[in-house]
């Protein structure tokens, strides 16, 4: 998985633990794939002011995955998910999506 892919699905799990401004600027970044004389143009920041909040935001996404685990249970359940159904049993598989929604 590519860095980039990894971080906007941290973002999708953390997001909301980031404050709007660092929001805003991770999804500028790397969902809508601005770039940082973009960004900063938007924010009236400079390049590396961007730069830097990026890099917080995204060493904080990494925090609060290697404390709360919860897109590596996300993904474990998808794996369980996926194996139930292939094994037919799909009220158990359907149970398990309940618990990823």
């Amino acid at each position: 998985m590519s860095k980039e892919l990894e971080i906007v699905e941290l973002f999708l799990q953390y997001k909301d633990l980031l404050t709007k401004h660092q929001q805003k600027l991770v999804e500028d970044y790397y969902v809508f794939d601005l770039s940082l004389g973009e960004i900063s143009e938007n924010f009236n920041i400079s390049r590396q002011g961007v730069y830097d909040a990026l890099k917080k935001a995204k060493n904080q996404l990494f925090e609060y995955e290697n404390k709360l685990k919860l897109k590596e249970k996300n993904d474990l359940l998808k794996t369980i998910h996926q194996n139930l159904l292939a094994k037919g049993f799909k009220e158990e598989a359907e149970e398990i999506l309940k618990v990823i929604k």
